[in-house]
């Protein structure tokens, strides 16, 4: 027995005996907190990789921004063009069997693609069609086409032309200033300038925290408990297998070829290392997670995913996820320890 031992999750037991002349036995296994030497984590020397943010960025949000409030307006078939829309009617054979059939699909007039599918002259055989006209292009079916058995083999794409929109975009008048809440154009730039680099100095932080985190977790030797290794590593393969199958190879194959994936079993054990070191440090240094961090941390999630807050909550208790949720919010702020505690040249 060791004072010092620290019991990860529940316990198997193994040897259970019982009976009436004897007494109730039993053996508990259960994996412990590995030990090892804290390493020296004060006063780490990253470099600050800052990018100032450039004047073309702000303008290239603001588009998007009056791209994002830009409305489809009913336009005539013929008097379309390019940069217009065309409502189109697809379908894609091969040797006349249809494989996919979708209505009223809206494509840009002058890109000859539609999604991934590359479609030799479609922009200029849409910006002569006229009403009900049949276009048909020989293609080769995407790579990523969902049924895999048809990737990359040549078919026929037939497009019937169904109707034309025109883009309409706001302009940077008083009205659209006013609906963005904001008092005049330069105002609008100031405040798209000030997001942006506040994003860009929230990615920095972020970057050097992990590359905190990395650094200690390269200099600290531990056994790690091997159940928690083999679990993670099996939630790691399944992902990649999955990922393998569809990209088209069979369930066997890519079982197969990601368990050989070593690159998984090293990046399992580096992030076990990480997360053990990341909380031997949050004891060290005193942090804690309070309730209201996590309700607000669950609010900011239901918002994301435009569910109740009671929702959201009552999903995270019945699949056992609010201490997880808890651990890695404490991760967090002791990274952000470490980064405030590190020397960083370069700022």
């Amino acid at each position: 027995e060791s004072a010092e031992w620290k019991p990860l999750g529940a316990p198997e037991f193994e040897k259970v005996e019982f009976s009436e002349d004897d007494k109730f036995t039993f053996e508990a296994v259960f994996d412990i907190q590995p030990t090892f030497e804290l390493p020296d984590y004060k006063g780490i020397e990253i470099t600050d990789e800052s990018v100032a943010v450039e004047e073309s960025e702000v303008e290239r949000e603001i588009e998007m921004i009056c791209e994002q409030s830009a409305s489809l307006e009913p336009l005539a078939v013929g008097e379309h063009g390019e940069g217009d829309f065309a409502v189109v009617d697809l379908s894609l054979l091969i040797e006349e069997e249809s494989i996919f059939e979708r209505k009223e699909v809206l494509v840009k007039i002058g890109e000859d693609k539609i999604d991934s599918m590359e479609i030799p002259e479609l922009g200029q055989a849409l910006i002569k069609a006229g009403q009900d006209e049949l276009i048909e292009k020989t293609v080769q079916v995407p790579d990523d086409f969902p049924a895999a058995d048809h990737r990359e083999k040549e078919a026929t794409v037939r497009l019937v032309l169904k109707d034309a929109k025109k883009k309409i975009t706001p302009e940077l008048d008083e009205a659209f200033l006013t609906k963005l809440g904001v008092e005049s154009a330069d105002d609008l730039r100031g405040k798209v300038r000030e997001n942006l680099e506040n994003r860009r100095k929230a990615q920095e932080e972020s970057r050097q925290e992990d590359m905190i985190a990395e650094q200690l977790g390269n200099s600290v030797e531990m056994d790690l408990p091997e159940s928690m290794v083999s679990q993670r590593l099996e939630s790691k393969v399944q992902r990649r297998a999955m990922e393998l199958v569809q990209d088209g190879k069979s369930e066997e194959d890519a079982r197969s070829e990601a368990e050989k994936d070593q690159e998984i079993a090293n990046e399992v054990r580096q992030e076990l290392t990480r997360i053990f070191v990341l909380d031997r440090l949050a004891d060290e240094e005193k942090v804690f997670v309070t309730e209201d961090e996590v309700v607000h941390r669950l609010q900011a999630i239901a918002t994301t995913y435009q569910q109740p807050l009671e929702q959201v909550l009552e999903q995270y208790r019945q699949g056992g996820m609010l201490p997880e949720l808890r651990n890695g919010m404490r991760r967090e702020k002791v990274k952000q320890v470490l980064r405030k505690k590190a020397k960083i040249s370069g700022s």
